[in-house]
């Protein structure tokens, strides 16, 4: 089965089709607003020229901002790029954080609590390296700063690469390499690691940690025979892989799967509290429910009933409580929310948020979680042209 290189091929031609008809879009970076936006505006975060295939990084500073990190531009002429958006929603200009690249390809961020750390992979340009990009950015520093380039294998034709805090203030990075046959792991500081994986071919590419062992786990969408659906891979502290991967309960039908269009994100509760917790949705060939399963575990929580959705996200919030977003992409593109009252558990009723008006396609969403909001995030279209957009929801009451 490879619906997923099919999906693939229509994603592209779609990309091709936006970025023909936006052209002639002078690609004019994003006004903040003289005022915080209230809960539910939405605020235009990128260029108005992206493919619908583009990931970010979401990364939150020690003062509270949110930094959204995203790569844009030409082959030959890629800029990756850092959108600031302060605590109360207020979003700022983007900054540059490299010159001109060959190709740059979907940055993921995270933080040990000082320092911000983005990745992202490259290939050379005149005067640059190939391999994984470290930009970072420590407590009380004034900007971005690419500090190496790890000599990685770019061998896949799925570029999503995920990021995560680890042990010792070293975070991990995961993405697909060996042509889809299996991942390259690296916890940083220490030697990366190639992944295999029983047949072609593994995509999205995630990684969370658990903050009270340092455990690490990678997850991901899988398109292999006998190994459809969403899979995850336990490592130790110091990076060495325990077992072999496991596939979430009811993410299969026989060989088929609904396929993942962003990174499969698993994060742990941070405080010091167990497990790595990860969303994904059942079903075939709609998809029935939305579940949350703690890593290791036999079975899952169901978060949603015949949602309508095709994707699913989670973040944790300061206290360690979870919100959960999924979504229709379309038609009449709407995305829901729950969160949870303590930890991973006695989650709150659903929330429902519109989309930016003329929204005719939704591709992905993506959480960061303060103490009393979240922030949402989501790649759209609006007639021909795609953008990330932002906004914040309150929890119900």
């Amino acid at each position: 089965m490879r619906r997923v290189l099919l999906r693939a091929a229509i994603i592209a031609a779609a990309s091709a089709a936006l970025l023909a008809a936006a052209s002639s879009v002078t690609a004019a970076a994003p006004a903040g607003p003289a005022k915080a936006p209230r809960p539910g505006q939405w605020t235009r975060v990128t260029f108005a020229d992206l493919q619908i295939i583009t990931d970010i990084g979401l990364v939150r500073g020690p003062n509270g901002v949110l930094h959204v990190m995203w790569a844009d531009g030409n082959d030959g002429a890629m800029v990756v790029r850092d959108t600031p958006i302060l605590a109360n929603g207020t979003v700022g200009k983007p900054v540059p954080v490299t010159g001109h690249l060959l190709v740059a390809n979907d940055p993921d961020a995270t933080t040990n609590g000082r320092t911000m750390y983005a990745f992202w992979n490259q290939l050379p340009n005149k005067g640059n390296a190939s391999g994984t990009a470290v930009a970072s950015w420590p407590a009380g520093g004034h900007g971005w700063k690419v500090t190496s380039v790890q000599p990685t294998q770019l061998s896949s034709s799925d570029y999503t690469l995920g990021a995560a805090a680890g042990p010792g203030g070293k975070p991990w990075v995961a993405f697909v390499d060996n042509g889809g046959n299996g991942f390259e792991v690296w916890h940083v500081g220490h030697p990366t690691r190639q992944i295999a994986v029983p047949g072609c071919c593994a995509y999205q590419a995630g990684f969370g940690v658990d903050s009270r062992t340092g455990a690490g786990w990678l997850a991901w969408y899988s398109n292999a025979t006998n190994h459809t659906g969403i899979e995850a891979q336990r490592f130790t502290a110091a990076g060495l892989r325990v077992g072999a991967a496991i596939r979430m309960p009811g993410s299969h039908i026989g060989n088929n799967a609904v396929s993942t269009e962003q990174r499969t994100t698993a994060t742990g509760l941070g405080h010091h509290l167990p497990g790595v917790y990860l969303t994904y949705v059942t079903g075939w060939p709609a998809v029935k429910e939305v579940k949350l399963i703690k890593l290791g575990a036999k079975t899952a929580t169901t978060i949603a009933s015949s949602p309508g959705a095709g994707g699913t996200t989670l973040a944790a919030d300061p206290s360690g409580r979870l919100w959960v977003g999924w979504y229709r992409s379309s038609p009449s593109p709407v995305i829901w929310l729950r969160r949870a009252g303590s930890g991973a558990s006695k989650f709150g009723p659903t929330i429902r948020l519109s989309l930016p008006k003329g929204t005719s396609t939704l591709w992905k969403i993506y959480l960061n979680a303060q103490a009393k909001r979240v922030d949402v995030v989501a790649l759209v279209s609006i007639g021909h042209h795609a953008a990330y957009y932002a906004t914040q929801v309150l929890p119900p009451r």
